[in-house]
Formats: C-alpha cells, structure tokens, sequence
C-alpha cells in the first residue's frame, strides 16, 4: 500500500503522540506505585518517539512547520524520552524518589509539547493537514482521559465531541471511503459489541473503541496493512499470537482469568477483581496460582515443540506480569499488550459473570 493523503499521517502523528507520551508516563506511574514490575525488553520503550521524530522530519523537509514550534517541539519529545528512561531506571531499581521526579519533569515536557504541537504548522501548510494535526490532537487526549476515568461515568463528553467534530470537518476533505469510514465512527459504535449501556458507563470501553479505530487510521494514512491481533478471545476460541486453540482446552479458571485481564488490556486489575469477575473459586493470595498455570498451560497449548514452549513461557512471564505485594489480595495482574490489539469477542462465557 502506498501512502493516500501527502503529509496527512505525519500530522496526525505530530498531534496525536503528546498525549501518548503522557498517557504511557501515567501507566509507568501507576504501575510503579502498585508494585508491578518494569515490563522487560523492547516493550519496556515508551512507545512513538522514532515515529515522532520522523514525522517531524517530514514536516520540515515539505516547510510546513514554523521552525522555532519545530525546533522547541523536538527539545521536548527529546527531554520526554530521557525522563522516560530516567523512570524506567529507577523502576527497576525501586528509586521511587528518582521515580517520582522524572515522572513530574517528563509530565512538564509533554505540556511543553502540546503547545508547540498546537501551533506547529505554518499558515499555508493546508486546511486538511490543520485538520490532520487537530484530530490526532483530540484523539490521544480523549484516550488519555477514558484510560484513566472512573468506570462510575464518561469523562468530560467534550473530548469526544472534539473528536466528531474535527472528524466531521475533515470527512468532506478526505477522498477516501475507508478513511471516510473510520472518522465517522464514534466510540460509542465501536463499543456497541460490548452493549450500549455498558459501554456508556464505562469509559474503558471508550478506550478500548477508540484505540482501535486510532490505530487503524494511522494505518490507512501511512498506507501500510492493519496489524492483526495478538490475542482474540471468544467463547469458543482463542488466538494469541497467530496461534489458534479452541477455549474449552483451557481450564475454566484460567480461561475466566485470561478473559478478565484481556477485557482490562495495558492496566493492573486487583485480584479480587479477577477472582470475582472470572467467579474463579478460590481466594486472592492463590489467584497467583491461577495466573502461574495460566502461563504454563498457553505455553504447552500453543508451543509445537519444547523449544516453543520454552519461547512462549519466557515471553508469557513478560506479557502477564503481577505483583507479590505485602500482603496477598496487594498485588495486582496486568496483561501487557497493546489494548487496540487485544479484541475480545462478547458475550462472556456462560461460567464468568455476566457484566
């Protein structure tokens, strides 16, 4: 595929990863705090500074940016990544004094951001790459604000307002039915699978939704294929991975386990709540055993070989990560994979709770 909309995905890009760079601090934050550990490997990069700095790049090379927004824009995605990585450190290293600094500094930086982002883009750069750079801009903050609301309500509805609007305005500049497509969908239609009421009152949902529909609209404007998911989940089967098994191999309470940390991608879950979600009987201090065979069983499942097995051991202790803590209903569980590309098909199986 060939890229449709000249400079359309480096706008959005230049928009749209402020926020992510936010979003992926306050994860860090959180998970830190919970007493999870570090994801390990590349997966422990905050993710888009190679895809930022080449949009950047782009964007100056066709002169559409104002050059001191360009020059104070990459200083700031530069100082973001160095706090990124200070606070990686000082993760591994339980320096929470460090930690906590690098955090508060990096979070200045992606203000400093989202304000030269905003006025990036010199005055004949174009209303369409403007409207480019304003939805990638309202996206990743609507997604940062549903990741981290309450599940109690939707979080400030004018964030995905903002999002149909700056869609609504560009559906008419876009010559595209596939990109058309995507823009008109609202989170809220996205999410319609999981129920409507459900998918109102909660905002993960929202995020979930919106993610998805994020991803595959860089996709279409950078011209490359949609990435299929790592983990598909439905009552009958599961993919993980390109590997395909039928569900009823796995034990229920494993499967009732798997379900809920997928449904909760990319955030801790207590383990109470997975306990009591998956109605797996058993008590918070031995969800860890739950989790433990978890692993164990996907790896036998989906490895052909001992080799395999070992591989998918190895990276299943890296992707279900979890927390001892000081005491046992402390520490939480989190399924490390990118939400957008974990699809989880409703409705639940008829032995989980039924939301």
């Amino acid at each position: 595929m060939t890229q449709q909309f000249p400079l359309a995905w480096e706008a959005y890009v230049a928009g749209h990863h402020g926020p992510a760079f936010g979003a992926w601090l306050d994860a860090a934050w959180e998970e830190a705090t919970l007493g999870l550990p570090p994801p390990g490997g590349r997966t422990a990069r905050c993710p888009g500074f190679a895809e930022m700095n080449l949009a950047l790049r782009r964007l100056a090379a066709a002169r559409a940016v104002e050059a001191v927004a360009l020059v104070d824009a990459q200083r700031a995605v530069d100082a973001i990544r160095h706090h990124a990585w200070r606070l990686l450190r000082a993760w591994r290293s339980a320096d929470f004094d460090t930690l906590g600094r690098a955090y508060a500094r990096g979070y200045r930086w992606v203000k400093v951001l989202g304000n030269r982002t905003a006025v990036l883009l010199v005055p004949d750069a174009g209303s369409e790459s403007v409207g480019w750079l304003g939805l990638g801009t309202a996206v990743g903050r609507c997604r940062r604000a549903c990741r981290y609301a309450s599940a109690t309500g939707v979080p400030e509805a004018r964030l995905l307002n903002d999002v149909r609007e700056v869609a609504d305005r560009l559906r008419n500049a876009s010559a595209s039915a596939e990109v058309k497509r995507l823009l008109s969908l609202t989170a809220v239609e996205l999410a319609a699978g999981c129920g409507p009421q459900l998918a109102a009152s909660n905002p993960y949902f929202l995020y979930r939704a919106l993610s998805e529909a994020d991803r595959k609209t860089q996709d279409v404007l950078r011209g490359v294929p949609s990435r299929q998911p790592d983990l598909l989940l439905n009552a009958e089967r599961l993919v993980f991975y390109g590997r395909e098994a039928p569900l009823a191999s796995v034990l229920r309470p494993q499967a009732a386990a798997l379900w809920v940390l997928a449904e909760n991608a990319g955030r801790p879950v207590k383990r109470e709540t997975i306990r009591r979600e998956g109605m797996i009987r058993t008590n918070d201090e031995r969800v860890s055993q739950v989790i433990s065979r978890l692993r164990s069983e996907l790896a036998e499942l989906l490895g052909t070989n001992r080799d395999e097995v070992r591989t998918f051991r190895k990276r299943l202790r890296r992707l279900i990560r979890g927390a001892k803590g000081r005491s046992p209903d402390w520490g939480p569980y989190i399924l490390d994979i990118t939400p957008e590309l974990v699809h989880v098909s409703p409705p639940r199986p008829a032995w989980m709770r039924q939301a």
